[in-house]
């Protein structure tokens, strides 16, 4: 494969940070001349870019060129400027003025509450609790005008705040807060919060000051794994994680977030640690690396990986369950014993790890942290949303199942039997919160942690998925679902959404809609030849 053309677009606005690059490839044979592909990358600046293709099959080089000048056009048209790779910011091209977005009442509000309560904290008039609840909203708007005020606030006082202040800056900073920010990498006093102060210079410095942190990072590998993470060649990278991770020892706790840091930017690397996330097994000796990299995932806004470890939350079981009563449960390690869960958990070298109740709150937060990023009708909760929706294929289609309950009718005098349903996305949590939160197919009381399903639905044209607004501003986050998910519900969702869209539909590719008539599902089928038809 030869390059030909390539263009890098990025949008900065706010806090908003975005990159769109665009590859013209010759990929012609001897057999077959005249063959090119247009491929396209986007996402956050900083972090490891989604991919994808205006080119199923390749084309002749004179529709590549028209197809990829579209997609250069389309996002000039969006606020993106040029940059030629290797050149300088070209000057923004001239275009009809556009009206901005007006920021949702709740955004305001919350924007203004949170002004309000950092003024507070500096005025020691909210306690700790209080505090961290205004901080975390703040990172979660991620406005730059809360670095300064935040920055006041961190004393090395007091761990969890510092912790959350350091959470916000990254999301709300830029490398003008840099230098005050790595001093604590070193000297933050715990680990959580030294661990923090590195993910927010990474977040706010520039790509020298970055490449400076993770050369740290590096140095704390093993000889055998440091030695092969820049290699090209994936095989080498996977063969050294895998030896390494086998029946591993407690350092793979640290060493799994490291190496997730480590993977922005090379692409062997990152391919190789997204396979061990997909793997490792959720035990003493990896969870606490795993739930690190998680946490990392939410905090860089990393939708693949934040994507695949929900779905490993909500397919595979806890290691262990916490009792009803006390503290104490079982061990065996290398011979039973009783031991007190609280305890043993904090040790470094616990033989314990992801119970039944840490299992739940992961998956909650999952959806906790979308909701509040929709809730503020952030763009940013369409890209997290993708992440965990391509992130289940089907394969990981369950059974349905279906359960009986006797209950008691105290107005009859006697009992009656009631069968509860499950279809083979009940244990999908996030995921149904996605498609299916303003629906009634599923029936959702308290912190049920399985998708029961509603006896009396009846499927209608209404729009059942959360926040449809912004979808309705991402047709193209549609559209891809549509090319890459393997399940029925996304693409009815999809479908659904993209309908109404008619100016959208109208310029979706030849070769796009013939990739869409080959879909298994009938939503998508039909849409296709719809918009072809017409």
């Amino acid at each position: 494969m030869k390059l030909v053309r390539k263009s890098r677009l990025f949008y900065q606005e706010g806090k908003s940070d975005k990159v769109y690059e665009v590859d013209l490839c010759d990929v012609s044979t001897t057999l077959s001349p005249d063959q090119f592909v247009v491929n396209f990358r986007y996402g956050r600046r900083g972090t490891n870019l989604r991919e994808g293709t205006k080119t199923p099959a390749p084309v002749t080089r004179d529709k590549a060129d028209k197809l990829f000048d579209s997609v250069v056009v389309s996002k000039l048209n969006k606020g993106y400027q040029e940059r030629e790779a290797g050149g300088q910011a070209e000057a923004p091209r001239e275009r009809p003025p556009q009206p901005a977005r007006p920021a949702s009442s709740r955004l305001e509000g919350a924007t203004g509450r949170v002004r309000s309560g950092l003024a507070d904290i500096a005025t020691g008039q909210l306690d700790e609790r209080a505090a961290c609840r205004i901080i975390w909203r703040a990172g979660e708007i991620g406005a730059a005008q809360f670095a300064d005020p935040m920055l006041k606030l961190v004393s090395g006082k007091r761990e969890l705040q510092d912790y959350c202040l350091l959470w916000a800056l990254g999301r709300c900073g830029d490398e003008a807060i840099f230098d005050a920010i790595t001093p604590w990498i070193s000297d933050g006093g715990t680990d959580m919060v030294r661990r923090m102060a590195l993910w927010a210079g990474l977040a706010t410095g520039n790509d020298a000051q970055r490449a400076t942190l993770l050369e740290t990072v590096k140095g704390r590998l093993p000889h055998s794994i440091a030695s092969v993470i820049d290699s090209d060649d994936q095989l080498p990278v996977r063969s050294a994680l895998d030896e390494y991770f086998t029946d591993g020892d407690a350092s793979c706790n640290d060493i799994l977030p490291d190496l997730y840091l480590l993977s922005y930017g090379r692409e062997s690397l990152r391919k190789a640690v997204m396979h061990l996330l997909a793997v490792v097994p959720l035990k003493p000796n990896y969870f606490r690396g795993v739930r690190q990299v998680f946490k990392a995932a939410e905090f860089f806004r990393d939708a693949a990986a934040f994507g695949l470890l929900n779905r490993r939350f909500d397919l595979g079981g806890p290691f262990f369950g916490s009792p009803r009563y006390g503290n104490h449960v079982v061990v065996r390690s290398p011979r039973w014993e009783y031991v007190d869960s609280v305890k043993e958990l904090k040790k470094s070298s616990s033989r314990l790890a992801y119970s039944n109740k840490t299992r739940d709150y992961l998956r909650q937060r999952s959806w906790r942290s979308l909701r509040r990023l929709g809730e503020l009708g952030l763009d940013d909760y369409v890209e997290m949303a993708i992440g965990v929706l391509l992130a289940y294929r089907e394969a990981h289609r369950q059974q349905p199942r279906h359960s009986t309950m006797y209950m008691w009718d105290g107005a009859a005098g006697r009992s009656y039997e009631r069968t509860i349903s499950y279809d083979e996305y009940a244990s999908f949590l996030c995921f149904n919160h996605i498609l299916q939160h303003n629906g009634q197919k599923y029936l959702t009381k308290g912190r049920r942690q399985a998708w029961q399903l509603n006896d009396e639905y009846s499927p209608g044209d209404d729009r059942e998925e959360a926040f449809p607004e912004l979808w309705d501003r991402h047709p193209d986050a549609l559209l891809l679902l549509l090319q890459d998910s393997e399940l029925e519900p996304v693409h009815d969702f999809a479908t659904r959404a993209l309908t109404p869209q008619t100016e959208y539909c109208a310029g979706i590719p030849v070769d796009v809609l013939l990739k869409l008539l080959q879909q298994s599902f009938q939503s998508t089928v039909s849409f296709a030849f719809r918009i072809a038809r017409d």
